[in-house]
């Protein structure tokens, strides 16, 4: 499950009973130096009844953000297919694109043909601007989640 926010919170519960929880960290795909601690706040909003149990694991890592913010799903031929460009929402949108490529893989094409027609777009950054570009992308959506609610 995940909140609507474009800056979004998602969490599922794990085969052994406990709490999976995840959300947008750092602006530059790496660590803050109290990221464990922001990710536990973060969580504590949705769960607050949540405050005395402990946090076993944190992690952190990159994701791929596309233009139009939709997957990126296709077939390259020689049925190799990729699905990719989640931009932050892999945890929900993996699930579907598994289950797409799987029914084309099977012949039944419907629903990947509609990830197919989406004409992506590159972004026209030079290298060095990514970083800060993806930075002011997120605080642009945590601002526009904030004045929202």
């Amino acid at each position: 499950m995940s909140d609507l926010n474009n800056s979004l919170d998602y969490f599922r519960p794990t085969a052994d009973g406990r709490i999976l929880f995840g959300g947008v960290n750092h602006p530059f795909n790496g660590e803050y130096s109290d990221s464990k601690e922001r990710l536990r706040q973060r969580m504590l909003k949705v769960f607050p009844t949540l405050d005395d149990v402990k946090m076993e694991y944190h992690w952190g890592g990159l994701f791929a953000v596309t233009r139009e913010y939709m997957p990126h799903i296709e077939h390259l031929g020689n049925d190799i297919y990729t699905a990719h460009g989640y931009t932050g929402h892999g945890v929900a949108l993996t699930n579907i694109a598994g289950r797409v490529v799987a029914e084309a893989m099977a012949g039944m094409s419907e629903r990947f043909d509609v990830f197919s027609r989406i004409r992506h777009k590159w972004i026209p950054t030079p290298k060095v601007l990514r970083v800060p570009a993806l930075a002011m992308a997120i605080w642009k959506a945590e601002l526009e989640d904030s004045l929202a609610g």
